[in-house]
């Protein structure tokens, strides 16, 4: 089986076939070698969080504690946010919660 020979060369069908098949093999056999085989017996340790403690006082506590006493502990309060000027708000809002928690903390470093 030839094809058409082509600017002067003659490509045979059975070689491009048997490349292109080696080519599928050893493609395989590479991802079949960085595959994960099996999970390891023991789980890698966990690490440690140090979680601070919610805020008390400012915007973010005020509505956490308006939402807890209207809903209850129990209902989430994620609300899905319409309009660009309510998204940047809410973000300088993290922004400056987590400022000021980061001062607390580093002020909490310092005096000890």
């Amino acid at each position: 089986m030839r094809i058409v020979k082509c600017k002067g060369e003659a490509f045979v069908l059975r070689k491009v076939f048997r490349w292109s098949v080696v080519f599928l093999i050893l493609l395989m056999l590479l991802l079949n070698a960085c595959a994960i085989r099996h999970l390891p017996k023991d789980p890698p340790p966990k690490k440690i969080s140090y979680a601070m403690e919610p805020a008390r006082n400012g915007q973010l506590a005020t509505l956490a504690n308006t939402l807890s006493a209207k809903f209850g502990q129990d209902t989430s309060a994620f609300l899905l946010i319409d309009r660009n000027d309510e998204a940047l708000s809410s973000a300088s809002i993290s922004r400056n919660l987590k400022a000021s928690s980061l001062w607390s903390m580093s002020k909490k470093a310092d005096v000890s």
